[in-house]
């Protein structure tokens, strides 16, 4: 079972996870807020282009493990901050006024360590993917 959280208008993720045989709930807060996610679990969560939107993205990591099964995935994709500060200053993700917070790699081990976690690792440019060990 899967969730594609944060899916925005579109659920073609979940459509294409289902033609795989992978039971998918798809759920926006703004264009999909009827989907009672919650009341699942799964083993897969996926959240594309969704944590640089977010106000507190401690609480959302944390709700979102909280749903998956033992041994489930969470796959997040948003852009990695540069190092460099001039190349920071001048990204064009910095620029979207709805991107209020920004990631590196070690942010999501920080999280994963807090949280119980484990950390399986990154594309070192726009994804990262985590395991439960609950």
């Amino acid at each position: 079972s899967a969730l594609d959280f944060g899916c925005g208008s579109s659920t073609l993720l979940a459509e294409m996870l289902t033609e795989q045989g992978i039971e998918t709930t798809a759920y926006d807060p703004i264009y999909h807020p009827e989907v009672p996610y919650r009341e699942g679990t799964y083993d897969l969560i996926t959240s594309v282009e969704v944590f640089e939107h977010l106000h507190d993205p401690v609480v959302v990591f944390e709700m979102l493990t909280g749903l998956l099964n033992r041994h489930g995935i969470l796959a997040v994709r948003t852009a990695f901050a540069p190092a460099a500060m001039q190349d920071y200053l001048d990204w064009y993700y910095r620029q979207d006024p709805t991107h209020v917070v920004f990631f590196s790699p070690k942010t999501f081990q920080v999280m994963c360590e807090d949280t119980g976690m484990t950390y399986l690792g990154d594309n070192g440019e726009n994804i990262v993917l985590m395991g439960s060990s609950k």
